[in-house]
């Protein structure tokens, strides 16, 4: 699972069961430094596993509970798409992994349920967003905090060739130019015959298998989504679109022409009065809640 979202934080924080382990680490994203972030997770395990070296019951359970991180560590395709942070939350009948824009301390906790307090910043209404940067022949979605960014990998896109038949997409990699962190590696996605037999209609067909897949990543999430294309892609994209919270303002002209720290605050600009127009709203319901006794502002409630 690539995004966290509130369902999804709410999932973790009402399960129980005897063994729950939370990990935290700060994850490295340059190719070069990737062996410190298995170097780290493997150093928590072995310290859940000494927590319940004493207690017999769960000693016995602990190497089952691990297993799904030990094997996470031999990964090679998850952590090709590091972000600032990593947490899981192992228990007997459930693992989950999620890459987070956070700068977390390592940590660990094993307790009858999860600890999700390092998480709680991305619940705020303007902890993150997200950018789709488009061309004919290409999508990647980034999801963005004001001060880092990730590309969050997309669902396989199947191509619509020229006689109108999905097919499984041909594509290479290339290096996509340096947006401040050196070059990632990007999916390319061709329509048979090349960009000059692209007609508007097969872009269309494309935009519409990419907005079914940004939906499904996005599933759930309530953050702003902002293109980055030239100008006369972005009406066919909205056409398409389903992702309820898309701003129609978007990042100008070609994502290429932009470097990581430029298109991350053209994004945020564009963002801020859909932050700002939120806020009243969420104060006035927060208010209401609590002339009916449906939310409180005393921590001890």
């Amino acid at each position: 699972m690539n995004v966290l979202n509130q369902e999804r934080i709410k999932e973790l924080t009402n399960h129980r069961s005897p063994l729950n382990i939370s990990l935290f680490l700060p994850t490295q994203r340059a190719d070069h430094e990737r062996q410190h972030n298995t170097i780290r997770l493997e150093s928590l395990i072995k310290q859940a596993t000494a927590r319940t070296r004493n207690q017999t019951d769960l000693a016995k359970l602990v190497d089952e509970v691990l297993q799904p991180a030990k094997a996470l560590r031999l990964d090679s395709l998850f952590w090709r798409y590091s972000s600032d942070g990593l947490a899981c939350f192992c228990a007997p009948d459930i693992f989950r992994a999620y890459r987070v824009p956070l700068n977390l301390d390592e940590r660990v906790y094993v307790n009858t349920r999860f600890h999700i307090q390092p998480l709680l910043p991305l619940l705020r209404s303007d902890a993150r967003l997200y950018i789709l940067t488009l061309t004919q022949e290409t999508a990647m979605l980034i999801e963005t905090t004001r001060c880092s960014t990730r590309e969050i990998e997309l669902p396989d896109i199947a191509r619509v060739g020229l006689d109108g038949k999905e097919t499984s997409p041909p594509f290479h990699s290339h290096q996509a130019p340096s947006r401040g962190k050196g070059s990632s590696e990007v999916a390319t996605y061709h329509v048979p015959g090349g960009a000059a037999d692209r007609t508007k209609h097969d872009t269309v067909r494309f935009f519409q298998l990419v907005a079914r897949a940004v939906a499904r990543v996005l599933r759930g999430q309530r953050a702003p989504l902002v293109l980055a294309c030239v100008g006369f892609l972005a009406p066919l994209y909205e056409s398409a679109n389903s992702y309820g919270n898309l701003i129609k303002s978007k990042v100008p002209g070609s994502p290429d022409r932009w470097s990581e720290e430029e298109l991350r605050d053209h994004a945020w600009m564009l963002a801020e009065p859909h932050f700002r127009r939120k806020k009243p709203e969420a104060w006035e319901f927060f208010q209401q809640a609590c002339s009916t006794d449906r939310a409180s502002d005393d921590l001890r409630k």
